[in-house]
Order: structure tokens, then C-alpha cells, then sequence
């Protein structure tokens, strides 16, 4: 969620989207033991993010719960300030106007709490719902590993509804997601 956060933050700062980045290195992509190659849980993301987050960048307004991260020190050379108010919630879009598609990006935060996604998409005509895939883990223990390589993989959200324009999403704790939405 680390990485993928700080890609959101890219996607958000672009004013058009042409390539996904994949600063941290190729661990991204793949995992490997040295002896096996497989799919890690960050492969997803980056895979959606490469194949989706294509056309003009939109910048969502979110309002949500914040929290802080104290400042510590490592050891005697090494210390991290803190932050405050750190949003429980980040995102970031891309409308695709070849294929006809708004691709929304979120993380929740919330170590703990699900939460409750409302959008406002009232100014897209013709709008429907492709898909809302969510990546989340009930144990921060789990990790996709050359002999259980389905750990943690993407999951459609069928609770997800969109009426009207206003769509509305449950989010679960420590979750990537992904909604796509065609448009006219």
C-alpha cells in the first residue's frame, strides 16, 4: 500500500497520463527467492494501475478521518518526524476518452475501521459500472509466496452500487481498490 500510494500520488500530480511508473524496481512486477519466480501482491496494483490509469488525470476531492504518525528515532544517526492529519483515504482517477472509461484508484488507510466510499460522479453522462476490484488481507502475516501464490489477489465487490450518478463502495481495512466506470 506504501508503493501504491506514492504512484496515486504521481497519478494525482500528472497532468496527462502517457506511462505507469514503476520507480520502486521490478519487485513490483514479480517475487522471487532466488530459486522461484511468482506473482507478489504488489503486482497487482501496478498491473491494474499500468493497464487503467491511461488519459487525463482527475484529481478526486476526498473528505475523510485523518491520523497521525509520531516521529521516532531509529538508532542515533536515523530519526523520522511525524505527520499530522494523514488521510485515512486517498485516490486518484484517470478518464480514458478512447476507450470511454473513468477508472477511480483508493486505498483506505484504516488499520482497522471499513469505510464508506461516496462519490459524486453526476457530471459523467451515460455512466455505468464495469467493475470494483478490491485487494485486502484479514492477516498483515500474508503474503503471496511461490507455494501459495493466491494469498492476496484481487476480488470483485458486488456490494458496490452506483444509482443515479452517486456511487457508494465499501472500503476494507488496508485495501487497494480499483472502480471502473464507463462513460459516454
Amino acid at each position: 500500500l506504501a508503493n501504491m500510494s506514492v504512484t496515486l500520488t504521481l497519478l494525482r500530480h500528472a497532468n496527462r497520463v502517457k506511462i505507469g511508473c514503476a520507480t520502486s524496481g521490478i519487485n513490483m512486477l514479480c517475487a522471487t527467492d532466488r530459486e522461484h519466480v511468482w506473482k507478489g501482491a504488489a503486482y497487482y496494483p501496478m498491473r491494474q494501475l499500468i493497464c487503467h490509469a491511461k488519459g487525463v488525470s482527475l484529481l478526486p476531492v476526498v473528505k475523510c478521518d485523518t491520523y497521525d504518525v509520531p516521529g521516532y528515532a531509529v538508532d542515533d544517526m536515523n530519526q523520522y518526524m511525524g505527520f499530522e492529519n494523514v488521510p485515512t483515504v486517498t485516490a486518484a482517477a484517470a478518464l480514458n476518452e478512447e476507450k470511454s472509461e473513468l477508472t477511480v484508484f483508493v486505498i483506505n488507510a484504516d488499520e482497522k475501521e471499513e469505510q464508506l466510499l461516496s462519490m459524486d460522479l453526476r457530471g459523467f453522462e451515460g455512466l455505468s459500472l464495469i467493475e470494483h476490484l478490491s485487494m485486502s488481507s484479514d492477516s498483515e502475516d500474508d503474503r503471496n509466496t511461490y507455494e501459495h501464490p493466491d494469498q492476496i489477489l484481487p476480488r470483485t465487490c458486488p456490494d458496490t452500487k452506483l444509482d443515479g450518478g452517486l456511487a457508494e463502495a465499501k472500503l476494507k481495512p488496508l485495501s487497494w481498490n480499483m472502480l471502473r466506470f464507463s462513460v459516454k
